[in-house]
């Protein structure tokens, strides 16, 4: 995956906008793993371009714990609470905060703009204007 990581690139907005805790909450999908196994499966899932210090990983192995999405087990290995059904990937998907989901809008917008270009989405103009009126009543709140 060639410049999965990189600062430029489809993926590259992902990558910033979710940071750790969306790949922690990936590496556990394949099951119970330490914290030192997490950063080495982040490690070979970026291709090595990442490699997730201590001092990140840790505090947000506690908070998720804390949160109630992750337990550690009597060796010590981090497993999720939620299987990977839609718990777990509302967990995993939501913005941390308003900044993010802005973000998340700019690059769905991005992807949705794309794809007409070579896909025929009228099937969805009801839904596309139905959120567009959305965020123009929240706009026109402000």
């Amino acid at each position: 995956m060639a410049g999965f990581m990189g600062e430029h690139g489809p993926h590259a907005r992902r990558w910033n906008a979710r940071g750790l805790r969306w790949w922690v909450l990936s590496a556990l999908t394949e099951g119970p793993k330490t914290g030192a196994e997490i950063t080495h499966w982040i490690e070979a899932k970026s291709d090595g371009m990442w490699h997730p210090s201590p001092g990140s990983l840790y505090p947000l192995l506690g908070q998720l714990r804390e949160e109630g999405v992750l337990r550690r087990d009597e060796e010590g290995r981090y497993e999720l609470v939620f299987s990977t059904g839609p718990v777990f990937w509302k967990i995993a998907s939501s913005p941390m905060n308003l900044d993010t989901a802005v973000r998340e809008l700019e690059g769905y917008a991005c992807y949705i703009e794309d794809l007409s270009r070579a896909t025929d989405i009228s099937a969805y103009r009801e839904r596309i204007e139905a959120v567009w009126k959305k965020l123009g009543l929240v706009l026109g709140k402000g």
